[in-house]
């Protein structure tokens, strides 16, 4: 049986590394394996984006400014 995840990960709004790769590991101990993985990239989004614009971007936005997201296609062997 296959399933298909999109693992993620981002700074929130407070600053703090979040992500989704516990429940992609939780599937990792019932016994299924990765079948595919395709980026779907994701940079920009998270902890200060929302309240930047490309005149006011400050230092500290743009270093904790990213993130990552995959579409994972799992597979229970």
């Amino acid at each position: 049986m296959q399933k298909s995840l999109i693992v993620n990960g981002y700074w929130d709004k407070k600053g703090t590394w979040t992500d989704t790769t516990d429940q992609l590991n939780k599937y990792f101990t019932e016994g299924y394996e990765i079948v595919n993985v395709s980026p779907m990239g994701a940079f920009g989004f998270g902890f200060g984006y929302a309240n930047s614009t490309s005149d006011s971007f400050s230092q500290h936005d743009s270093q904790s400014d990213h993130g990552f997201a995959s579409l994972v296609i799992i597979e229970k062997k």
